[in-house]
């Protein structure tokens, strides 16, 4: 545990570095997840590519 907060769910990408220097570890469990979540974006001429790439994430 990096920050000692215990158990939290995290997306992989996020966290493949922090597994592969064993900061971190996947504890798996028979828990079933789902996450349902919205994105609502405007429709801009020209994105960010910082909105892109959350939206290609997301």
């Amino acid at each position: 545990m990096v920050n000692e907060l215990g158990f939290s769910y995290l997306p992989l990408t996020m966290v493949e570095n922090e597994i592969k220097n064993q900061k971190l570890r996947i504890v798996k469990t028979d828990i079933v997840n789902h996450v349902h979540a919205h994105l609502l974006t405007r429709d801009y001429k020209e994105k960010s590519n910082l909105i892109s790439e959350f939206i290609k994430m997301f």
